[in-house]
């Protein structure tokens, strides 16, 4: 995956004071990776399947077992919205951003959460094929981020 830096272009990312992302032992590996550039997934080395947001066990073999696969990032929109509120005082200029539900294509139906940038409102993205990348939003922060493929 190639790194933009298109934060500056994508509405509700550039938040002041955003904080750098906790490094758990669980999600570690994920932020790690993402500090390289690279798209890592929770894999079962048991049964081989993928898991993400990152779990202790397998929700299909309860195995304890686990490592960090890289994926290529290319996906397709699952579904996604435009949000219009601010939640917070910090959100107010940057609205309407869109989030969207992107299933990676290299794993085992894995659909991860983000935005997709250079799209407009009343696009239809459903379907839309994409790719991921990882922008730097400051403070030790890397974001995942889609783009058209």
């Amino acid at each position: 995956m190639s790194e933009r830096n298109e934060l500056e272009k994508v509405p509700g990312l550039m938040v002041p004071g955003l904080l750098p992302a906790a490094r758990y032992p669980l999600t570690a590996g994920y932020w790690i990776a993402a500090d390289e550039g690279r798209l890592v997934i929770q894999r079962c080395t048991e049964c081989g399947t993928h898991r993400h947001p990152p779990a202790p066990a397998c929700y299909r073999c309860q195995s304890f077992q686990w490592d960090w696969h890289q994926v290529s990032g290319a996906g397709q929109i699952f579904s996604y919205t435009w949000v219009h509120a601010a939640l917070t005082q910090a959100f107010v200029a940057t609205v309407p951003y869109n989030v969207c539900v992107v299933e990676l294509a290299d794993t085992d139906g894995v659909r991860i959460a983000s935005t997709v940038t250079g799209v407009n409102e009343g696009d239809d993205l459903i379907g839309s094929r994409v790719q991921g990348y990882f922008a730097d939003a400051g403070g030790g922060n890397k974001l995942l981020l889609f783009a058209g493929a």
